[in-house]
């Protein structure tokens, strides 16, 4: 918090205003969260591909009242733990979507959560799946790939 918000949550401490606090913080966090969605995998059969198989990444994030989408090809290591990096060097592609209010955005981007989880659920191949929390798809780096 920055110190002016310290200082004013100080003072309402010290003239016994304590209710009005947990006001003042609600409105301070609300207007600064960002909701993280996870990272969803989709590693397998692919019959639409030529090969058959492939690896596919996906991404949610919303800020306020936008959606950023991010999608694309991913690789990955044969490390434990397996890294992921979005394949290529026009990876990600992405995409901002924008709306009137935040519970318009939180709608939009949970409806596409739930969309890509039971993507593909009545069809023979791979499902898109959550990365565990912490666990990102990178950027390419020619690091990553022992080159």
């Amino acid at each position: 918090m920055p110190n002016s918000l310290c200082q004013e949550l100080a003072e309402r401490v010290t003239a016994g205003q304590v209710q009005s606090i947990a006001t003042l913080v609600d409105s301070y966090v609300s207007s600064r969260r960002e909701i993280y969605m996870p990272y969803f995998v989709s590693v397998g059969g692919i019959p639409m591909n030529a090969s058959g198989v492939g690896r596919r990444g996906y991404f949610v994030r919303r800020s306020g009242s936008k959606v950023i989408v991010k999608w694309g090809a991913i690789g990955m290591t044969r490390t434990r733990p397996t890294i992921f990096y979005w394949a290529g060097p026009n990876l990600p592609q992405m995409k901002t979507h924008h709306f009137s209010s935040i519970k318009r955005a939180n709608h939009f981007a949970t409806k596409l959560k739930k969309q890509k989880l039971l993507q593909h659920a009545n069809h023979d191949y791979h499902t898109y799946t959550k990365l565990p929390v912490g666990r990102v798809i990178r950027l390419f780096s020619a690091k990553l790939v022992g080159a």
